[in-house]
């Protein structure tokens, strides 16, 4: 499973037995990557439209990329308006040249993958973001002030009070002037124009505005200024520069302004003036007065639509375009270069129109023509009307989807437990089948970060889960190809978003294996390759029960420790074909990423019905590679240091007193080193000794 995919490529736990009386525990498990705590000790805050924002995190290179983007270094804040906790993997391969991003929602929960690497999550009901990056992307600076910082305010400011608008802005003195308009209507150009006039730019694209003491203000980001490659006809700093391509696939040139126009920026403005840009195939300018109601109307066409859940964001979002209508509001059609525009524009604000045309004294009202159609960019409108509910594990988990392959999937997949009782824990899962999303076998690695409660993984840049186990919710898009395969979506994805979800079940997740006779389970513990599916394989052939191959569920009922079993297919090693001829037949090659496996069908393992039990002993494997099978007694901190190893997540993953409990029956069990040679079987009659002599 995965667990073992991730241990095999060198994130897994390392066990290793020393001398006897030594027994030494290489911490760092394959849990470490997906939930362990990373140390994100570096923390800076910054004022940021308004409000404060804490980074935290382990890469003074975003700390420097921040410093550049946000530039207002605020005293430290034990109460930030959002959290930002940012960590680089070192062992993360990704470099540039970067992908276009791709962004999803559903809920409070956003996810922005940047490549199969580089991504973040972002839970707006609490207002905080987590996120893993590849040390090339951390050291990207331009990549963080181009396309992470921006994307990632703008995501999150409406959660933080503020409204995001398209539009450019510059001021002067304090006071500013806002350019709206749609692609193409030069407020770049001519928010640079003026920039080189006396003003100061605060943004060429994205404005925030937000309200404090009875007055609106505006503010911008440090980002670089986008202009298309006609550019270079009006702005002659452009010339030896070579464009490229820019976020949303466009030929133009991404520049510094300041560095290579020699301007000035500001951070915020209170805006006085509203100017609503359209090109016209004419030289010279027209400029009217809009009615404020024309004006909220052309405002509120480019608002993206918002779920009832932020319908309190949806209110700021009318509060503050009816305070920006109430400033002078002007639409400009224009034919001219961006300098003369930009002229135009210094008079208006000086208090003489000295407009061609109809001049100041028209009025335009055009309100019908824009009728806000609510754009979903995320996609979190996208319809789950097909709803069922999961049993698993003597619990109930409600699945809404919209793809009726999904709902069949997890049907058949959960369908094992059909007899079990009803859930008295619940939880819901909302799945998105997408198409073309650009994923295709063989299926890549996970990649991940758990950070205080919140939970992602992604499986390429665009199949991705997050589960908020605080909200008792999962969220998730998956790759419509991902989805038709029955054995991928089962074993890859459905895998791991229950075993990350398991902890708000009350259930405590174990890589480990085990095997039964009659009520009485045995715990398979042991390092990657050191043959727990084989073992319980060939126990299985002995007439032993295979319960589990690669997760154990453990949880505590009456004081007493019971053990659930997976439900994904077995998988195996590809040289356990030469040790079970019979899988060459039966089990299906699988691969992931660079990693070939066989998977055998739960179905085709003749397992009873998944049931509960009580494990009355462990035992640790240790393979070698000849030699006759060696039984011995574990002690206390041995089996500690194996079972804490072995957990998928730390305590602070399940809350309460559980998780504690937990490890101390384990602990107390009894638990053995089994260190074998040769055939898988030859660690059977070991297993049948603990099993029988166990009380």
């Amino acid at each position: 499973m995965w667990g073992r995919f991730f241990q095999r490529e060198g994130i897994g736990s390392r066990l290793s037995i020393g001398a006897p009386g030594e027994f030494q525990v290489q911490a760092l498990s394959w849990q470490a990557f997906v939930d362990q705590d990373p140390q994100t000790t570096l923390r800076e805050s910054y004022r940021v439209t308004g409000v404060s924002y804490t980074i935290s995190t382990n890469s003074e290179d975003i700390l420097a990329a921040a410093r550049k983007s946000f530039r207002h270094l605020a005293e430290p804040q034990s109460s930030p308006a959002l959290t930002m906790r940012l960590w680089v993997d070192a062992s993360a391969r990704a470099r540039p040249p970067w992908p276009p991003p791709y962004f999803r929602g559903l809920g409070h929960l956003v996810y922005a993958g940047f490549d199969g690497e580089n991504s973040l999550l972002l839970d707006l009901s609490q207002r905080r973001i987590i996120g893993r990056f590849s040390p090339s992307m951390a050291r990207d600076e331009g990549y963080w002030q181009r396309v992470i910082f921006p994307t990632t305010v703008g995501l999150a400011s409406e959660s933080l009070g503020a409204t995001a608008l398209h539009c450019a802005s510059v001021e002067r003195d304090g006071i500013g002037l806002l350019l709206a308009g749609g692609s193409g209507a030069g407020k770049s150009t001519i928010a640079l124009a003026m920039a080189q006039s006396g003003f100061s730019l605060l943004s060429d694209d994205w404005t925030y505005f937000s309200h404090a003491e009875r007055r609106l203000l505006a503010w911008g980001l440090v980002t670089p200024v986008k202009l298309l490659p006609d550019a270079v006809e009006h702005f002659h700093e452009l010339r030896g520069l070579e464009p490229g391509l820019s976020l949303n696939g466009e030929c133009a040139y991404e520049v510094d302004p300041e560095r290579v126009f020699g301007i000035q920026r500001s951070l915020w403005c209170e805006p006085r003036w509203l100017i609503f840009l359209e090109r016209q195939g004419k030289p010279g300018y027209n400029l009217d007065r809009v009615s404020p109601r024309d004006a909220a109307a052309r405002l509120e066409f480019d608002l993206e639509d918002l779920p009832p859940t932020l319908a309190q964001v949806r209110e700021k979002q009318r509060k503050t375009i009816s305070a920006l209508v109430e400033r002078e509001c002007w639409l400009l059609r224009h034919g001219d270069n961006p300098q003369d525009v930009a002229q135009v524009l210094v008079r208006l604000c000086a208090g003489s129109p000295a407009s061609r045309g109809c001049g100041a004294a028209s009025l335009v009202d055009n309100s019908t023509r824009f009728v806000r159609t609510g754009p979903d960019i995320l996609q979190r409108f996208t319809p789950t009307s097909l709803v069922a509910d999961l049993h698993v594990m003597d619990r109930t988990i409600r699945l809404e989807t919209n793809s009726p392959t999904i709902l069949r999937q997890a049907g058949n997949a959960f369908d094992r437990y059909r007899g079990t009782r009803p859930g008295r824990e619940q939880f819901s899962w909302r799945l998105i089948s997408e198409e073309d999303a650009g994923l295709h076998p063989p299926w890549p690695q996970f990649s991940g970060l758990s950070l205080d409660g919140l939970h992602f993984a992604n499986i390429g840049q665009c199949s991705f889960f997050a589960v908020d186990r605080e909200a008792r919710e999962g969220v998730g898009f998956v790759a419509e190809e991902l989805v038709n395969d029955r054995l991928g979506f089962e074993e890859l994805f459905l895998s791991t978003l229950f075993s990350v979800t398991a902890p708000a079940l009350g259930l405590m997740p174990f890589t480990a294996a085990s095997i039964a006779a009659g009520e009485k389970g045995l715990l398979v513990f042991g390092p990657a390759g050191s043959g727990k599916t084989a073992c319980c394989y060939a126990a299985s052939k002995a007439g032993f029960e295979l319960h589990s191959d690669q997760i154990v569920f453990l949880e505590v009922v009456r004081d007493g420790l019971r053990a659930w079993g997976d439900f994904w297919p077995a998988l195996f090693y590809p040289e356990a074909g030469s040790l079970f001829p019979e899988l060459m037949a039966a089990a299906r090659p699988f691969q992931r990423g660079e990693s070939m496996l066989l998977c055998l069908e739960r179905s085709k393992l003749l397992e009873p019905p998944p049931r509960s039990l009580p494990p009355v002993c462990s035992v640790f494997l240790e393979k070698r590679a000849l030699g006759t099978a060696n039984l011995s007694s574990l002690g206390r901190a041995e089996r500690e240091a194996i079972v804490r190893q072995s957990r998928l997540f730390e305590d602070g993953a399940y809350g309460g007193a559980e998780p504690a409990r937990i490890m101390h029956l384990l602990a107390d069990m009894p638990a053995y080193r089994l260190a074998y040679g040769g055939h898988p079987a030859s660690a059977v009659e070991s297993f049948r000794l603990l099993l029988e002599t166990a009380p």
